[in-house]
């Protein structure tokens, strides 16, 4: 109903919306799931949205959640999300999370949700 008023954008294109602020496209929890990445100078922060409910996904991110419309594709957005964000050093924040602030980490073979420091 959105999408037909022109309310709804569910366009699946990346895009920057002003100066370092990014929305990118994480589909699977509903459609045009978006989350947000803020770049200034060699910080990153990924605000999830719904991409994220309980830190065992970001060791477990190929792990399907009954939260998600399509567990299939959000299993591997997550997935595609969180080894970009441990790549690139990117620091996250989970709104679903207790405390929402941290980074995704390699701890041995697995990945792991660090929350940062008061």
């Amino acid at each position: 109903m959105l999408e037909e008023q022109g309310r709804l954008d569910l366009d699946p294109d990346d895009r920057e919306v002003a100066k370092g602020v990014r929305v990118v496209h994480t589909p699977g929890h509903t459609p045009g799931h978006r989350s947000v990445v803020l770049a200034d100078g060699p910080t990153t922060l990924l605000l999830a949205g719904d991409l994220v409910h309980l830190p065992i996904q970001v060791a477990h991110p190929e792990w399907a959640s009954s939260h998600d419309e399509d567990p299939g594709v959000g299993s591997e957005t997550r997935t595609a999300i969180l080894n970009r964000a441990l790549e690139k050093r990117w620091g996250l924040a989970v709104s679903h999370f207790g405390r929402p602030f941290g980074t995704v980490l390699r701890s041995g073979n697995a990945q792991i949700w660090v929350t940062l420091p008061d």
